[in-house]
């Protein structure tokens, strides 16, 4: 949302992000819709979230932008996994882990990471 509006909730003219610095070609809740295409296109593959939003959202949260409560990140998106705050380590132990065979299912005691239940 921050990277189409701004601040008063009107939209930018640019997106230092988006080819030829165009804005208005990423989607509302990015972090949602991306993950939601990744799980269509690829479903036996595990989604991890990861980053800023995935960390000060991992909980409910206030939402500026609906004026509302809103659930996880983790539960809107249906990602497999989350990950927050410095997030090296806990990606390289579970890449290792699903490269010895291991399902993201069975993945539930690395630091710095959440799961539904």
């Amino acid at each position: 949302m921050i990277n189409r509006y701004t601040a008063d909730r009107k939209l930018r003219h640019d997106d230092a992000y988006t080819a030829g610095n165009v804005a208005g070609k990423r989607p509302d809740r990015a972090t949602l819709v991306y993950t939601q295409r990744c799980k269509e296109a690829w479903k036996d593959v595990p989604v991890i979230l990861g980053g800023i939003e995935a960390s000060l959202r991992r909980t409910a949260h206030y939402d500026y932008w609906s004026d509302t409560v809103r659930r996880s990140v983790l539960v809107d998106s249906k990602a497999d996994m989350l990950m927050f705050g410095n997030g090296e380590r806990p990606l390289v132990e579970v890449a290792h882990r699903l490269a010895m065979g291991e399902t993201i299912d069975q993945i539930r005691d690395v630091r710095n990471t959440a799961i539904m239940v």
